[in-house]
């Protein structure tokens, strides 16, 4: 059986080729989800700094769809200009973890900004 780490290297690898794990740890914090952090080496030779969300059985029972769901809002805030993490990849196969899982840019926010922020989700989750 593949370990975690495994898991993520073929989650990186399946949204580019080229892209090779550097390293993936757990950020703690999240009651909802289980959030994993990944440092990624891009093909370009590029470091970025990506999370991977999966949501967990609470989450799944209430809506099997949220993680479609989440990915779908940040494209749309992203889209609109919001500073809101950049949805790389959804991925719904369920051939790497046993649920939907999705792949985005880690965001660093300031103390101040997030209240504004976490308004603005609020405001646009309802919409979907």
């Amino acid at each position: 059986m593949i370990n975690e780490y495994g898991k993520f290297e073929q989650l990186v690898k399946k949204l580019d080729q080229g892209n090779k794990l550097i390293r993936a740890w757990e950020l703690i914090g999240g009651i909802s989800a289980q959030v994993t952090g990944l440092e990624i080496l891009q093909s370009s030779g590029r470091i970025v700094k990506m999370i991977v969300r999966q949501h967990g059985d609470n989450d799944l029972k209430r809506n099997p769809n949220i993680a479609a769901y989440e990915h779908k809002l940040l494209m749309i805030l992203k889209a609109a200009g919001l500073p809101v993490p950049m949805p790389y990849n959804f991925e719904q196969s369920c051939e790497i973890f046993p649920s939907h899982a999705y792949l985005s840019s880690l965001l660093r926010v300031s103390q101040n900004s997030r209240p504004q922020i976490l308004m603005i989700i609020s405001y646009n989750w309802q919409s979907i």
